[in-house]
């Protein structure tokens, strides 16, 4: 594909008419604004996100980067250090463009050259902000914290660990003087590492880091059972510094040590999943290293059940107990219960405390941006080493106490072993798989690799040993004690006899809830099957293949490519109506491809009915060959009237194509046999909700219940009167929750579909009573604005769009904008008395 030729014109198109902004959003405020806007999320932590979005969504409080082009400008995080922060951000300003700073970080544009320059004010202070939107974390099956227990095995190999080896190594590292990732140095670095691994017998490969310089170094551990599911360990080994030598002890070739010593000693044994090592260029100008293997694996489809990162642990504060700082997202908490389980059995004189991601970042950010749990134990987040990114980064000085290393590395090599799970010389069975039918569960599975002395099979139910089979080939089993609505899990273990003796690991797990029937299925074979498309000026079209492998037949497709530059290619491909009034669970499986180009976006929508807007499921991943997926559907989809769409755009860029087939609904249904009222809808009304719903038919009818939070507020006892005013003790700004029942002669049905909406009182509405007033309005940023009110006022507070407090008077009637340095906008005044509080929507010139 010849793109180049028009490069300049696809630019200048994108940039005219698509103008992004980078936004700076609490997570406690991203509901909301997943809610009004399809959002791209560039960066996350437990504290806040950085997303894209159109021009002017959101308020200017929030805006970190106006025009963000991500495709054509770097962009970066630095976070600021503790202290001197105006000189740093004097000296950040001569280095590059600042675009955003507060008191914790700056957001800045700067080429490469410029990130080298940079300062770091903290541990891997300067983030390169992912061009393309970060992955969600996958839902993996991981062993659980109530299993760690210790093994005798395991705290053989933890003692194993010797000191004195990986300070050594540590020295080595140091004595190059530098290892900066584009130095001569930091490759003799990299073929040294290389070499170590290869000694232990290990397979290595070096791949390219994201710039030019130093690679990552990475080595392979096959896995006994399961060697294309992976457990990976890493650390950095590049160093920086600005002025004079790089010696990086601390960070990081403490923990790139670390990493060599439990591939050492792990490298002996024998796992059931494969282990990868690595050390990691270029991780101090932004986590180019870790970040470009990680991109790749995901887009691979490499099944990584874990990343554990080591990055400075030599560093002890005089005084101080040995302990680690936790550092991980929320969504990677399984991985950290583990990991805390883990040392409380092997290392209980090791605490592991919960650290903050707000100041720093490191390479297991690469694994949770990718969709992979990633976790990152570090020394102190409040007292590390002070000598990082200096001369004094020595042996000594900076890596002070030998003895926290030994820690550091002996926990780490334990959950490495946990989680690879060591091979115990037993096969166990394999490829395990479930099927239903009416009242009854099949399962099958592949028997174990190598049989010798093989005895029974065990079936395991809700982890509780059911059954057992004691021929070899006998690899099927049928539970027929099941019940409509139950979820059932299952894996089976092989018991062996004779010198082995003894049972296998688990084969993988399969878990299905029983009542699941294919309800819905569209293969694309004879037509579109009642599906519609809305499209921009190009958009889906069927039976049109694209450069997608995997797929002979006929499908659903879309293709920017063939397009070319100039035309927006966009639109949505819509199911008919599915019936999901009566299910209990709901999944829709289908198979897709997706060649993403970066700019352009593919997606799972639903909606409720024809007349509802557009609600997103899930954004779909790369794929460039035809892959199977399922996803659970929302509880709030189901409804009668309810439609599923693909939605793709090339958000006006020269893109590639999408493609989807055989898609399926399969759903469980309830058992009640009582008709449920269908299609509630909760509306604004003047100070009030007002419910509304279809009247259901059956006779024996006694009442509708009215559910608000889960209590029955109201019974309406008419079949006809199908509406309903909540007018009781509604409080401005409170999100409800509404649901309706209807009661029979012979008992109660199903809930209707669940409404939630957040209340405003007629004042949020720009509607002025008798009793609240608000004057000057529109204000300007010089007046006093006066609120009356029919009650004493305790306290009066001026908030922006996204919800954030700008300022407050108490016991006063006035706001006095004067010298209070406020932004031309629409704001929302709040009147707050002892009993009541009213809120009013301004405008400020």
């Amino acid at each position: 594909m010849t793109k180049l030729l028009l490069l300049v014109i696809a630019v200048l198109f994108s940039t005219a008419v698509f103008t992004q902004n980078l936004y700076k959003v609490p997570n406690s405020n991203l509901n909301q604004v997943e809610k009004a806007f399809k959002i791209k999320k560039h960066y996350e932590n437990d504290v806040f996100s950085l997303i894209s979005l159109p021009d002017n969504a959101l308020s200017k409080s929030q805006l970190v980067a106006k025009d963000f082009d991500p495709q054509n400008q770097d962009y970066y995080l630095v976070w600021l250090p503790k202290k001197e922060k105006v000189n740093y951000i004097d000296l950040l300003r001569e280095k590059s463009e600042i675009l955003y700073f507060d008191t914790e970080l700056a957001i800045v544009s700067a080429d490469l050259n410029q990130v080298q320059r940079i300062p770091h004010g903290i541990n891997s202070g300067i983030i390169k902000i992912s061009e393309k939107p970060i992955n969600t974390i996958k839902p993996l099956h991981l062993i659980s914290r109530k299993d760690v227990t210790k093994s005798i095995a395991i705290e053989n190999m933890v003692d194993q660990v010797v000191t004195d080896t990986i300070m050594a190594s540590i020295q080595h590292m140091q004595d190059y003087g530098t290892r900066k990732y584009n130095t001569p140095e930091a490759v003799e670095a990299q073929s040294w590492i290389q070499s170590k691994f290869e000694s232990y017998g290990l397979a290595t490969e070096l791949t390219y880091a994201g710039v030019t310089g130093s690679e990552n170094v990475i080595a392979y551990q096959p896995g006994m059972v399961y060697n294309n599911k992976y457990v990976v360990v890493g650390g950095h080994y590049d160093s920086t510094s600005y002025g004079g030598d790089a010696p990086g002890a601390d960070d990081n070739a403490s923990g790139t040590a670390g990493v060599m010593e439990i591939a050492r000693i792990l490298s002996q044994y024998q796992f059931n999943y494969t282990i990868i090592y690595c050390a990691w260029s270029a991780e101090e100008i932004g986590l180019y290293g870790s970040g470009e293997w990680a991109s790749t694996a995901a887009s691979e489809g490499m099944d990584i059940i874990g990343y554990l990162n080591l990055d400075m642990i030599g560093y002890l504060q005089p005084g101080g107990e040995f302990h680690t700082d936790m550092m991980a997202p929320s969504s990677a908490q399984p991985l950290v219960d583990i990991y805390e389980a883990v040392a409380a059995e092997y290392m209980p004189d090791f605490t592991v405390y919960d650290g903050t991601m707000i100041g720093g970042d490191s390479d297991h950010t690469s694994f949770n941006n990718n969709g992979y749990m990633g976790i990152f134990p570090f020394e102190d987040s409040n007292d590390y080493s002070p000598y990082i990114h200096s001369e004094a980064d020595t042996i000594g000085t900076s890596v002070n106490n030998p003895e926290l290393v030994r820690k550091f590395t002996q926990v780490g090599l334990a959950f490495m072993a946990t989680m690879a799970e060591e091979f115990n010389g037993l096969f166990p069975p394999m490829n395990l798989s479930a099927e239903q039918a009416e009242e009854q569960v099949t399962l099958t599975w592949n028997s174990p690799i190598n049989p010798d002395d093989f005895e029974k099979y065990y079936i395991y139910r809700n982890s509780t040993k059911y059954d057992s089979l004691i021929d070899i080939s006998d690899t099927v089993y049928v539970d027929s004690d099941v019940a409509n609505g139950n979820t059932y899990e299952y894996f089976i273990t092989a018991k062996y006899a004779g010198s082995v003796n003894g049972e296998s690991n688990a084969s993988n797990s399969v878990s299905l809830t029983i009542g699941l029937l294919q309800t819905h299925i569209w293969d694309f074979e004879d037509g579109m099957q009642e599906w519609t498309f809305e499209n921009d000026e190009a958009g889906w079209m069927y039976n049109v293949s694209v450069g997608l492998s995997g797929n002979s037949t006929k499908y659903m497709s879309i293709d920017s490519d063939d397009v070319g530059s100039g035309t927006h290619t966009a639109g949505y491909a819509i199911s008919p109506q599915i019936d999901l009034n009566s299910a209990t669970i709901a999944f829709l499986e289908f198979d897709y491809g997706y060649r993403d180009y970066g700019s352009d976006e593919f997606s799972l929508m639903y909606r409720t009915s024809s007349n509802q807007e557009w609600v997103l499921i899930q954004d779909l991943g790369a794929s460039t060959s035809f892959i199977h997926y399922s996803v659970e559907l929302p509880e709030e989809a189901y409804t009668s009237t309810t439609q599923i769409a693909f939605h793709y755009d090339d958000n006006n860029t020269w893109a590639w194509y999408a493609a989807f087939d055989n898609v399926e609904v399969v759903q469980a249904q309830s058992n009640n046999p009582f008709e449920a009222p269908m299609q509630l809808e909760a509306t604004l009304v003047e100070n009030a909700i007002e419910l509304s719903w279809q009247p259901v038919v059956e006779t024996d009818f006694i009442a509708y219940k009215i559910y608000r939070f889960g209590d029955v507020i109201e019974t309406i006892s008419s079949i006809d009167q199908t509406s309903f005013i909540d007018d009781n003790n509604l409080i401005d700004g409170v999100e409800y929750t509404y649901y309706v029942t209807a009661n029979y002669t012979g008992g109660e049905s199903d809930p209707s579909n669940i409404e939630t909406i957040v209340f405003e009182a007629t004042g949020v509405q720009g509607v002025g009573g008798e009793d609240f007033k608000v004057y000057p309005n529109p204000a300007s940023v010089s007046d006093e604005i006066h609120v009356n009110t029919a009650y004493v006022v305790c306290k009066i507070q001026l908030f922006d769009m996204s919800g954030k407090l700008i300022f407050e008077e108490h016991n006063t009637n006035i706001l006095n904008l004067n010298n209070k340095d406020i932004e031309k906008g629409i704001y929302t005044i709040k009147a707050i008395g002892k009993y009541k509080s009213d809120s009013y929507n301004v405008i400020i010139n």
